[in-house]
């Protein structure tokens, strides 16, 4: 009996003993794919990094654009020239090395001549290296009848020298332009602004973009439009009418807000639909609108805009808190 339990435990210390050890085996191995795990993940994140920094960037990389186009009198217009830095890494910067501006316009909104000035004050480029040095317009473009063409050189800057642009908002403000005719512009027409690609050639003006790449000097692809990286926003209707007309009953035209929407409902067409912020910037425009047109918000803060609905024979405009 006394061997028999004598036996009894030393197989039960046997058994704790690889119990034991099985759990030590467990843990070791555990431990030794967590630290592979951290490796790779590291390893990953740093050839990430590398791409990013030293690989020519897509053409969603930033947004070149068009804002604030304004109409102060009847024959002159005022816009600003925005560039962002759309890269979602924020660690990474985007150092521009120069740019240059071609711009088409819509000749038929007057039937003058067009003039143009630039006024760089206040632009977030390094005046010393890549401010625009020279603007200019032309009136009449070889097979363009329809067009009249802005032309905006730029300089080059040397690398680490060059402006680091904007993520935040509109970006890094570049210049801001007045266009002048010397007749009024054409009434309801609209300039319908449209920057020119970087591959434009001669008669044209290419816009391009230029950013350093660790030192290298690299041209990034332009490509205009709604679903490009170089957008208008505006191209208002021009000489329609300046005044504020929000007590005509006549108009039928009712402005709210709710769920993070702004709502526009007008039985007839309105040619024009714009939202200013309170700092006066275009936010969003429509045009061509018939019914009730529900314009989403979501991507703009809670606050009071306003929103300015032009018709065929009115203005009407009205203070809207987005909640």
């Amino acid at each position: 009996m006394v061997i028999l339990n004598e036996l009894i435990k030393t197989i039960e210390k046997i058994y704790k003993m690889k119990k034991n050890l099985f759990n030590q085996l467990v843990k070791g191995l555990i431990l030794v794919t967590m630290i592979t795990s951290l490796t790779l993940a590291n390893a990953q994140d740093n050839n990430i990094s590398y791409k990013a920094r030293y690989a020519p960037l897509s053409s969603s990389g930033f947004e070149l654009s068009i804002q604030n186009i304004t109409q102060p009198t009847d024959r002159t217009i005022e816009f600003d020239v925005y560039l962002l830095d759309k890269d979602p890494l924020l660690a990474e910067t985007f150092e521009l090395s120069s740019a240059q501006l071609g711009i088409f316009v819509n000749k038929g909104i007057s039937t003058g001549t067009f003039s143009l000035t630039m006024n760089n004050t206040g632009s977030g480029l390094i005046a010393s290296g890549q401010q625009f040095p020279n603007s200019s317009i032309v009136n009449s473009v070889t097979s363009y009848p329809d067009k009249v063409l802005i032309r905006v050189s730029g300089k080059a800057a040397t690398a680490g020298s060059g402006a680091i642009i904007s993520k935040i908002g509109f970006g890094t403000f570049l210049s801001h332009f007045t266009v002048t005719s010397t007749s009024a512009w054409v009434a309801s027409s609209t300039p319908n602004f449209e920057f020119l690609p970087n591959t434009a050639t001669t008669p044209l003006y290419a816009t391009r973009v230029n950013q350093f790449i660790g030192t290298t000097d690299t041209q990034l692809a332009v490509t205009p439009g709604e679903g490009g990286n170089a957008k208008v926003y505006g191209n208002p209707v021009l000489n329609l009418g300046t005044g504020i007309d929000d007590n005509n009953i006549d108009i039928k035209i009712n402005i709210f807000s709710a769920n993070k929407n702004i709502y526009i409902d007008y039985p007839g067409t309105a040619k024009q639909i714009s939202i200013y912020n309170m700092l006066g910037s275009v936010v969003l425009m429509k045009k061509n609108v018939t019914g009730l047109r529900k314009i989403n918000m979501n991507n703009l803060p809670n606050e009071c805009y306003i929103v300015k609905v032009i018709t065929d024979n009115n203005v009407t405009t009205r203070k809207v808190l987005l909640k």
